[in-house]
């Protein structure tokens, strides 16, 4: 991983930019940059995929018509192109290539 050394100012966007393209992320882990910040996280665990998995089992089983729900979808919005945790659309929706009208992220944080 490369180490990014203490500065006196704030790193300006050209800076920021050079940065994320030059780590070198762990395996499984996933660098995002977002807002101008460098963002490194590590891959979901086991109690995610399964509320993945609960959610999508539950849309099949309780939509009244029939969805798909794919995990790692990248979609592009208004606001910038997301990775959401898993996306909700009707079938042939993606394979059409248009954006989904639903999507989500799962924080499965134990509640405090």
């Amino acid at each position: 991983m490369v180490a990014m050394p203490a500065v006196e100012r704030p790193l300006g966007e050209d800076d920021v930019l050079q940065a994320f393209l030059e780590l070198d992320t762990p395996t499984g882990f996933k660098a995002e940059l977002i807002e101008g910040e460098i963002v490194v996280t590590p891959p979901p665990d086991g109690d995610h995929e399964d509320a993945v998995a609960r959610f999508a089992r539950a849309v099949a089983r309780e939509a009244a018509e029939e969805l798909y729900v794919s995990g790692g979808k990248g979609l592009i919005t208004p606001e910038g192109r997301l990775l959401p945790d898993a996306t909700v659309a009707p079938v042939g929706h993606f394979r059409a290539k248009l954006p989904a009208p639903f999507s989500f992220t799962l924080d499965t944080a134990p509640l405090r």
